[in-house]
């Protein structure tokens, strides 16, 4: 199973942005689905409320209108229908329609006091519509003109007065009919019952006067039977008057405004609830939201600091052994601990060390021949010196020192010979660390090209952190949108707010017929300052999401600022690498120099080969020309001279490669 430490860097990092952009997106989502809820169940709620109170006010509107004009439209009585009364059904099934939805509201069923009102309201509310009605029908039943009682009322006064145009000597009859339709009218329009009590003396009268009529018995009997139908019938009308209510307090009207006034507080109190309701889910949401960004914030953190210290540990370490390896150092032993960027640069460095450790060996055991080479070449140039001498001395004593010098041309012919192979084997320890070197560079250079990696992915790190927190900066911005639009939504209720104290200033000079429109205006009033502290509260909660935002703003900042740092070590390791490597070109330098001296101890040592050559050509003709033996003799003690000086030389720079060679440990 791959383990953290294994992952790339690159991956380290983005999985821990991812985790924290998974936290973020559900912290988002939840958000999300509880402003959904809030905004389709919990707002439709205030809706629904306010629009019972809407629908209320249009059945009160409609029982108005149905009062002031259809009692006397002549149109109601023959078909029996109104457009005031359609209306008042839909607003009353609108209503009971709210009233259902807010009762089916899961949080509302819960509550036992909201829904015991609920229930009174809905109760209540038919009872209004109920009462209205018979107003209704009674109002029908009353009649108006020919129609109804109204109707009957009309014929019976008819039939009296025609009855009465056909008798002679009827004029107090008829003044007596007169004060009875007097009193009538006196009755439905003030609505007063001491005109009913007038109008049933004056039939008393009426019957009296009949009486003293001089006519015969039957038409005094139809004029009786037609003067009681007639008080029947005005009886009957103000039955249904009182049946309705002759006051706004009395009858059927006095019976449904009551139930309207207990309405009143109803709604107030169910008002109340749904708003309590929305303000502890809002509650609710806000500390829900807080706990769950304190717990983002808190695992981000804890990402960063696990994440910046899987990144930097290991190159931190890597750094002190580059250091360590930089001043000479090659003991300590490295351990490859992961797979990631930082495990393949320490095996990188790792197989430099053990490059350099080899290649220091090398040069060690090379220096060391090279230096017992040189002071046997040393040795040799003296000896051969010392021959030229002797030769130059005895150059007259051929016979006796050609064999002597036979010999001494024979040893110096395998010192060189020696001489030859040193330079040979250092030569080829030279090429041989050359290469070694060579190949250390590269592996550095490789280390280097990773380390460059790693500063190319720390760069990819950095732009998607700015870019996250480009995406938490727009949510910020979307928040105080919507601010703007609650501010907008508030000065709108400011405006419904004066447009219904405008209504009500005008009602209010209307007088009597206005005090419906001052109601309706009193509650839209009401209505506009509810939604003004909703919405300022909404605002409050919008200011809270912003400054939550913020916290997370600020948070990815820190985030962002541990990744440049992690970037600073991975750019200050880069430099070591390049001080490794400028070493490294200075050791090939000094072995490049070391390279030369070998070549020229090799030419030097291929002139003496032919020295030698041509001293022993000259020994065989040295008996027969002694001039010739005496200046092979001198060049010889040249010969020598120069391969002195070529060894103390090739010792010099041994000892300067061994001093450099024993600053490394291994």
């Amino acid at each position: 199973m791959l383990k953290l430490k294994d992952l790339k860097i690159g991956k380290k990092i983005l999985s821990g942005f991812f985790i924290v952009i998974v936290f973020i997106g559900i912290l988002g989502g939840l958000l999300f689905n509880t402003l959904k809820d809030v905004v389709d169940k919990k707002i439709p709620l205030v809706v629904s409320n306010e629009r019972i109170l809407t629908y209320m006010q249009e059945m009160r509107k409609n029982e108005k209108d149905f009062l002031l004009i259809e009692p006397n439209n002549t149109e109601f009585f023959e078909t029996g229908e109104s457009d005031y009364i359609k209306k008042f059904e839909d607003n009353y099934n609108y209503v009971l329609s709210e009233i259902k939805y807010i009762k089916d509201d899961k949080v509302i069923r819960n509550q036992k006091e909201a829904v015991k009102n609920l229930n009174t309201m809905n109760d209540l509310i038919k009872d209004y519509h109920d009462i209205f009605l018979q107003v209704v029908y009674a109002t029908r039943e009353k009649g108006y003109e020919e129609y109804g009682i109204s109707g009957e009322l009309r014929d019976a006064v008819h039939k009296i007065e025609n009855t009465l145009n056909n008798l002679e000597n009827s004029d107090n009859l008829q003044l007596s009919m007169h004060q009875l339709r007097r009193n009538e009218k006196d009755y439905f329009i003030r609505k007063e019952l001491k005109y009913v009590n007038q109008l049933s003396n004056e039939v008393l009268n009426f019957k009296n006067i009949l009486v003293d009529l001089a006519c015969d018995d039957i038409t005094k009997d139809n004029l009786n039977k037609l003067v009681d139908e007639y008080k029947t019938k005005f009886d009957n009308h103000v039955s249904i008057d009182e049946k309705i209510g002759l006051k706004n307090t009395d009858g059927l009207i006095g019976e449904y405004r009551s139930v309207i006034h207990q309405l009143e507080p109803l709604y107030a109190d169910i008002s109340v609830i749904i708003k309590d309701t929305i303000y502890n889910e809002l509650d609710k949401i806000s500390s829900e939201t807080l706990i769950l960004i304190i717990a983002i914030v808190f695992i981000s953190i804890i990402l960063s600091v696990v994440i910046s210290k899987l990144i930097t540990k290991p190159i931190k370490k890597m750094v002190k052994i580059a250091q360590r390896i930089a001043l000479g150092d090659l003991t300590e032993e490295i351990n490859i601990r992961s797979k990631d960027e930082t495990g393949e640069l320490t095996s990188a460095i790792k197989d430099m060390q053990e490059h350099l450790r080899h290649l220091i060996g090398d040069v060690k055991s090379t220096v060391d021949d090279v230096s017992t080479a040189s002071n046997n070449l040393s040795i040799s140039s003296e000896e051969n010196a010392k021959i030229s001498e002797e030769l130059s001395v005895i150059v007259e004593s051929v016979a006796e020192g050609a064999e002597q010098q036979n010999i001494h041309i024979h040893n110096t012919n395998n010192s060189i010979s020696l001489l030859m192979s040193v330079v040979e084997d250092v030569k080829s320890g030279s090429e041989k660390m050359t290469h070694l070197s060579n190949d250390i560079s590269q592996k550095a250079t490789i280390g280097k090209s990773a380390l460059y990696k790693a500063v190319n992915q720390m760069d990819v790190i950095t732009t998607t952190t700015s870019d996250t927190n480009k995406v938490i900066i727009e949510l910020n911005e979307m928040s105080q949108k919507i601010g703007e639009i609650l501010e907008v939504i508030s000065g709108i209720s400011k405006q419904t707010n004066l447009l219904a104290l405008n209504a009500a200033i005008e009602a209010a000079s209307a007088g009597e017929k206005g005090k419906g429109f001052t109601v309706v205006a009193e509650e839209v009033r009401k209505l506009a300052e509810h939604s003004q502290v909703a919405t300022k509260e909404i605002s409050l909660l919008i200011n809270t999401m912003q400054n939550k935002t913020k916290l997370v703003v600020d948070s990815m900042e820190h985030t962002n600022e541990e990744v440049i740092s992690g970037q600073s070590i991975v750019i200050e390791t880069g430099d070591i690498f390049n001080k490794i490597l400028k070493s490294i070109k200075d050791t090939i330098n000094q072995i490049d120099v070391v390279s030369s001296g070998m070549k020229e101890i090799e030419k030097k040592g291929d002139e003496a080969n032919s020295s030698i050559k041509y001293v022993a050509e000259k020994i065989e003709n040295f008996t027969s020309n002694a001039v010739e033996m005496n200046a092979s003799a001198e060049e010889q003690t040249a010969t020598s001279e120069e391969n002195s000086a070529t060894a103390e030389e090739l010792g010099q720079m041994a000892e300067s490669l061994r001093e450099l060679v024993q600053a490394f440990k291994i």
